[in-house]
């Protein structure tokens, strides 16, 4: 949710997630829940969407030891935003600490 938000409100200036940050749609796609909820949330909003339109604000993203949140869900949005924030020539402002 935090990605959620900030990507639509550029008065942030930089992002610092304090909760777990990855890919839901595994979940949401097995209970289908969200499709009588709120259609297209998993397709649209989930991580991999959400994250990489912070860029160009700094973005730090930090999910080693998170046990609720796998590292192996993380891959997918640090990688689409590392794509996006180097696309835009703003790699210096995307900070993973897996790479």
């Amino acid at each position: 949710m935090h990605c959620l938000l900030i990507f639509v409100d550029t008065r942030y200036s930089v992002v610092v997630p304090i909760i777990g940050v990855q890919v839901h749609t595994t979940v949401i796609l097995s209970i289908r829940v969200w499709d009588k909820i709120a259609p297209a949330m998993a397709s649209h909003f989930d991580a991999p969407y959400s994250v990489p339109p912070i860029e160009p604000r700094p973005l730090l993203l930090n999910g080693a030891d998170d046990p609720r949140c796998p590292v192996l869900g993380l891959q997918e949005p640090a990688s689409k935003a590392a794509e996006a924030y180097a696309e835009a020539g703003s790699a210096d402002k995307f900070k993973d600490p897996k790479n």
